[in-house]
């Protein structure tokens, strides 16, 4: 006997009729009578009496459908039980830059998955400045970058206008990564121009900051960068061939990829509006998001509210 059965008898004993219980179930009355008297040969009795109005459960009847409706019930929990433990697992996709995820994904999942078991972070990298746009876009619903404060008055408008939440969760700015055999090791401050003769590598989210500043000294930066799509290669490059790297100090001194022990730090020179930029945590609304969605929120605000700010591990 299936349990769809059961759901047959109980919709028969409903309605007093085979006829009108298979036009509620779409099925044909033909087959439907077959299914009971199916299910009466089985059981070994009649679960309904014939009578001139149709029919009506006979008294061992009522016993096999107060049963089935337990069953059908308990079924019913179960059927909810799996359906919470699907949501309970439902992946997080969270959008970032490699200069983010490079320090970001391993505490995060190891936080995350405290709170949700079972719970899976997805981390999609892309170019730092595309991931307001997938956002606002829909595309995702989780996502980190940074602004400039001129980055910043930019998007806060198309945000305000598609619902999308901003948060600032930690500040930054740039810095130069050398070997500490390099001469500006131990320097708290370098001049542009010192800078004339120097190679760099970089990340493609860093380059509008990284040009401006250049710019603003008449200086061309164009000829002597070399573009990386991560942070291990940059300080690869950095280790090897003692050029000079480009990131903020949260890739700087988040990412162990390689012991950090060997690089000095010296803030990119720039006026502080050029160079100043802070991460911002965005998202959809609340109401658009799925419950492990607010967890993951939760836990990014708690890791980055739990970092020492730069200014006291690096030189400003």
């Amino acid at each position: 006997m299936r349990l769809e059965h059961l759901h047959y008898l109980l919709c028969v004993a409903q309605h007093h009729s085979i006829s009108a219980a298979a036009r509620e179930l779409f099925i044909s009355q033909t087959a439907l009578s077959a299914i009971v008297s199916k299910t009466e040969d089985e059981l070994g009795f009649p679960v309904f009496e014939r009578v001139r109005d149709g029919v009506v459960p006979t008294e061992e009847g009522k016993e096999v459908l107060s049963n089935a409706w337990d069953i059908l019930s308990r079924w019913q929990e179960v059927i909810a039980l799996s359906s919470n433990a699907e949501k309970r697992s439902l992946p997080v996709s969270i959008l970032a830059s490699p200069s983010i995820t490079c320090g970001l994904s391993l505490p995060l999942t190891h936080q995350y998955q405290k709170k949700v078991s079972r719970g899976q972070l997805r981390f999609h990298e892309i170019v730092g400045m595309k991931v307001g746009s997938e956002i606002v876009q829909s595309n995702y619903n989780i996502g980190l970058t940074y602004f400039s404060p001129d980055g910043l008055d930019d998007f806060s408008s198309m945000a305000q206008k598609y619902q999308v939440q901003i948060t600032p969760v930690y500040d930054d700015m740039l810095y130069l990564i050398a070997r500490r055999d390099h001469p500006i090791h131990r320097q708290k401050t370098v001049d542009v121009m010192s800078l004339t003769n120097e190679r760099f590598a970089i990340l493609p989210q860093f380059l509008y900051s990284y040009s401006r500043i250049f710019y603003s000294q008449s200086m061309d930066p164009s000829n002597r960068i070399t573009v990386y799509p991560n942070v291990p290669l940059i300080k690869n490059a950095v280790r090897r061939w003692n050029v000079l790297g480009v990131m903020s100090g949260y890739a700087a001194t988040q990412d162990h990829s390689v012991d950090n022990d060997e690089f000095s730090l010296v803030p990119l020179p720039g006026q502080e509006r050029v160079n100043s930029m802070k991460l911002y945590l965005i998202h959809q609304r609340l109401s658009n998001l799925h419950q492990n969605e607010k967890i993951a929120l939760e836990c990014i605000q708690e890791y980055f509210s739990s970092l020492p700010p730069l200014s006291e591990i690096l030189p400003q």
